[in-house]
């Protein structure tokens, strides 16, 4: 609801978008203004990366900055803040506020961008990773699933685990399949049937899906 009023109030009224980068901690570097991360970090979070995050004005003020930015704009932000010397916490909030936004502008460009962080087990970007496959599915099924049956077959979802269980494929067909039941159930049906006994159980888990794939 958040992100949606906005996205409104930034439709609506431009001004107050040019307004809050105004506002945004601010540095020169060689010449040239850009944002100063860190000052943000401190500002959405504390010293000691405090809960108030979530409820921040601050964070609704880079919200509204992050609606202007370009997919490339934003992995290029996403790209400084990760040579910055910021506490893990600080870190991981602006990935997420970064990462999410750019999986709202653009899930395909997201997925291959951090295709490289589908295995972290810390942090949240594996799961916001599962969530771009879900939204690149709902816009083109064919080409999302052609591509992750590529990435599957050339081995990047195998896990180094002892039990071979790959928590990334499990996540990420989760939200393939969640599409696929409301375009084509035989086909979703057929895929779930493929999975290795383990990875099946880990989608059948989902009370939705499995509700779903039962019903006429």
């Amino acid at each position: 609801m958040l992100r949606k009023a906005i996205a409104s109030r930034v439709i609506e009224n431009p001004a107050d978008s040019v307004s809050a980068e105004r506002n945004l901690p601010s540095k020169i570097t060689n010449g040239k203004k850009s944002v100063g991360w860190k000052e943000i970090a401190a500002k959405l979070l504390g010293d000691s990366g405090s809960s108030n995050f979530f409820n921040s004005r601050e964070r609704t003020k880079l919200e509204r900055y992050l609606l202007l930015l370009s997919q490339e704009e934003l992995a290029a932000a996403l790209e400084e803040i990760a040579t910055l010397d910021l506490p893990d916490k600080s870190r991981e909030a602006l990935e997420y506020l970064l990462i999410e936004r750019l999986v709202l502008k653009d899930p395909e460009f997201a997925i291959k961008h951090y295709f490289n962080r589908i295995h972290d087990v810390e942090g949240s970007v594996r799961g916001q990773l599962a969530d771009a496959m879900g939204m690149w599915a709902k816009k083109d099924l064919a080409s999302a699933t052609a591509w992750f049956d590529q990435q599957i077959a050339a081995g990047a979802f195998d896990s180094k685990s002892l039990n071979g269980r790959s928590d990334a494929r499990i996540s990420f067909e989760r939200k393939l399949l969640e599409i696929m039941i409301s375009v084509d159930s035989t086909g979703a049906l057929a895929r779930l049937k493929s999975l290795p006994e383990d990875q099946r159980a880990g989608m059948m888990s989902d009370a939705d899906v499995k509700k779903k794939i039962n019903s006429p």
